[in-house]
């Protein structure tokens, strides 16, 4: 076959690699090229181009030049219309070609346009559904979309029904929700690893908490912030950075939110919106443990900016902040009294940790506890006049994970704002853990190991009628009722 010049029309466009070309204009140049004499005796690099088009088809590789709509709509009438390129099984006006049996043997150019425009449509079909499935990935990885509908998950139903509900950390699991009673346990969040105790927000509505992404790639991400409503609606990642975001707390009005974060290289205070704008750094100089003042203006906090931690109050803009607590010990978990006029702590300032109680303004600052182990965590009852708390020996806290069954582990205590009635509520060898008053003051729901894993576990005030609540395969903890 004699050499002939190509189709000057075409001259700049079929002069590609094959990874220049997308999948258009792949099936295109495979019928201008396989239909069209002038081009098939143009050129050997025109039937280099046809054998790897048909041999080697990459449809997602990346393309340079592209052929516009307008290209394409020519090209469609040059290949179909134009007489010297139509052919009726293999045969052109202008004689045979021996490269279109080989591509599309008995084929007229009309149908071989045909089965381009198919070829097209497919390729455009896959490749949607791939840019929707890795959208999608993406926007679950980045908590930008709700979660599946709630998962029942296996109930152990206490005697007597209650319309309370609480909510707890199910291990690597998620977030459950349940009835006081241990009915209805509902598995709300998918795909992450929540970190430590979900928090409602004051009119029950909603939840925060810090977890982990997961997905089939593993965990992502050190942690972040999540709200979601309390059906399990509504789920969206209020950070989204990769440092480790955590411990979060809502505002009483429940339009803001406090956390920890390290995003600095060290622990910081920082504040956002309910719907993740405003991000405001509350502290410079370290600061972990916040818990917001019944009337919302303040925030206690624990920092180590001079030397060990202490206790400090600050506005709940991060200005004037103010140290509560003075000495050479460790001075932590600060939790506010219902009326908002004392903070109770636990303190290693008399040698080992004990359960302490002052005014909001650091002043009268009394021992409440005596024991010769660990007293931890202080929860106090809705009405002021008690706190909860977890008492055991020394070191077991920093234990819990090793599931040891030494008698002088964590167990659960009540005792009076003025020091008075103390109380032991549970007493067994397992870790007895994570108190929580009831919002009508009736109930504590707490962690225990005693059968196996941590479960979560109810009981009336006076320790009596403890009552398993949960049968996980893996441990529960942290439960906080709603309000």
């Amino acid at each position: 076959m004699n050499e002939q010049k190509p189709c000057t029309a075409w001259a700049d466009k079929l002069a590609l690699k094959e990874e220049d070309l997308t999948p258009a204009e792949r099936v295109a140049l495979q019928a201008h090229l396989a239909t069209c004499t002038e081009c098939i005796a143009g050129s050997a690099d025109y039937h280099f181009l046809i054998t790897h088009l048909r041999n080697r088809p990459k449809p997602f590789m990346r393309a340079l030049p592209r052929l516009s709509q307008q290209d394409l709509s020519q090209l469609a009438d040059h290949t179909t219309v134009q007489h010297d390129c139509v052919v009726e099984n293999g045969q052109t006006q202008r004689g045979r070609s021996n490269t279109l049996p080989f591509l599309y043997p008995n084929v007229s150019s009309k149908r071989v346009w045909s089965q381009g425009l198919n070829t097209i449509a497919a390729a455009l079909l896959v490749a949607v559904l791939v840019g929707s499935f890795v959208l999608l990935l993406t926007h679950i990885r980045q908590g930008k979309i709700g979660t599946p509908p709630p998962t029942a998950v296996p109930t152990h139903v206490a005697p007597g029904g209650s319309t309370a509900h609480l909510a707890f950390d199910v291990s690597s699991n998620g977030l459950v929700t349940m009835n006081a009673d241990g009915s209805d346990q509902l598995l709300l969040t998918h795909g992450l690893r929540v970190i430590a105790s979900p928090v409602w927000s004051s009119n029950g509505n909603r939840l925060v908490f810090s977890a982990y992404r997961v997905d089939m790639y593993g965990v992502h991400g050190e942690g972040d912030i999540y709200v979601m409503n309390a059906d399990g609606s509504g789920l969206a990642n209020l950070t989204n950075d990769p440092a480790s975001d955590q411990f979060p707390s809502w505002s009483p009005d429940g339009t803001k939110i406090v956390f920890v974060s390290d995003r600095t290289g060290r622990q910081e205070i920082y504040r956002v919106n309910a719907d993740g704008s405003s991000l405001t750094r509350l502290t410079t100089t370290t600061g972990s443990g916040p818990a917001w003042a019944p009337d919302g203006k303040r925030i206690a906090f624990v920092s180590n900016r001079d030397g060990n931690p202490e206790i400090y109050v600050m506005n709940a803009d991060g200005s004037g902040q103010r140290r509560l607590t003075y000495n050479t010990a460790e001075d932590e978990a600060p939790a506010w009294s219902p009326d908002g006029r004392k903070i109770a702590f636990d303190s290693n300032r008399d040698g080992n940790p004990e359960i302490y109680v002052m005014n909001a303004d650091g002043s009268g600052q009394r021992r409440l506890t005596q024991f010769t182990q660990e007293a931890r965590f202080p929860a106090w009852t809705p009405d002021g006049k008690q706190l909860v708390f977890s008492e055991g020996r020394k070191g077991s806290f920093n234990e819990i994970s090793s599931r040891s069954s030494q008698d002088g582990n964590p167990e659960i205590w009540v005792v009076n704002v003025g020091g008075t009635g103390l109380m032991e509520l549970t007493h067994n060898k397992a870790y007895d853990i994570d108190p929580v008053w009831s919002p009508d003051g009736t109930k504590i729901a707490f962690a225990s190991n005693r059968e196996g894993t941590f479960q979560i576990y109810v009981m009336n005030t006076d320790g009596s009628h403890q009552t398993r609540l949960t049968n996980s395969a893996v441990d529960a903890r942290f439960p906080a009722w709603q309000p």
